[in-house]
């Protein structure tokens, strides 16, 4: 039990809902609207590679599943995320300073995902987390064991996702993908006999897209009552 504004706060293990889907599918604005409620905090990205939890692998794509060599550190780590007690690693995407004031912000404070995720799990009024995390969309299932998870799905037409990564100078993970055996094999065999270095930006890019929807999409097959917003 802490102390905070006079509050006192238990630090329970709060209610969560893991909003994933392909990159660039609408899971940003859905769990920020979510989270415009007093009642429901925000976590940005926790498992991502570059910007996530300290304890999240350097995986673009994680996949968890039972009986993963990686299952016991990422059951801690959604723990210790619903319970307020995890912690933002160092952002390897911000640009280098040697502004002292940024340095000790940087030293300090971490990032701006870190305060926000502070001040949300301290706040006694939120009672569900929206853990915004699209990189996180193979270990849904894996995580939909945790009696206080569920999950909802983005699903964006494959033109506008493809044209978003483009405009932003993303490429398709899917060749790393494939590398991950027990992934692999949960693709359709279209998948994964692409030759996905072959192809073209444009190409590769929807074949990344189909990649990780038909996951979701069994991912649903297997969960029916979960959401899907399209």
């Amino acid at each position: 039990i802490i102390t905070y504004s006079n509050t006192i706060v238990n630090r329970r293990v709060r209610k969560g809902i893991m909003v994933a889907g392909c990159p660039r599918s609408g899971s940003t604005i859905l769990a920020k609207v979510l989270a415009l409620s007093p009642r429901v905090g925000y976590v940005e990205e926790p498992f991502n590679c570059h910007t996530g939890m300290i304890g999240s692998d350097d995986r673009f794509f994680p996949y968890i599943y039972r009986g993963s060599e990686y299952q016991e550190i990422y059951d801690q780590l959604l723990d210790d995320i619903l319970r307020g007690q995890a912690h933002y690693k160092e952002n390897v995407l911000q640009p280098p300073t040697s502004n002292p004031m940024r340095l000790a912000y940087r030293h300090f404070l971490t990032n701006r995902y870190q305060i926000r995720y502070w001040l949300d799990t301290h706040d006694p009024r939120a009672k569900l987390l929206a853990l915004k995390d699209p990189t996180a969309s193979l270990c849904v299932e894996h995580f939909l064991h945790h009696p206080s998870l569920s999950a909802i799905f983005t699903l964006r037409h494959p033109c506008a996702v493809v044209a978003s990564h483009i405009r932003l100078g993303w490429g398709s993970p899917l060749g790393q993908m494939l590398e991950d055996k027990a992934l692999a094999i949960r693709f359709s065999d279209d998948v994964r006999n692409t030759q996905i270095n072959h192809h073209e930006p444009t190409v590769a890019l929807a074949w990344y897209w189909r990649a990780v929807n038909e996951i979701v999409l069994q991912v649903l097959e297997n969960n029916p009552d979960l959401p899907l917003v399209t």
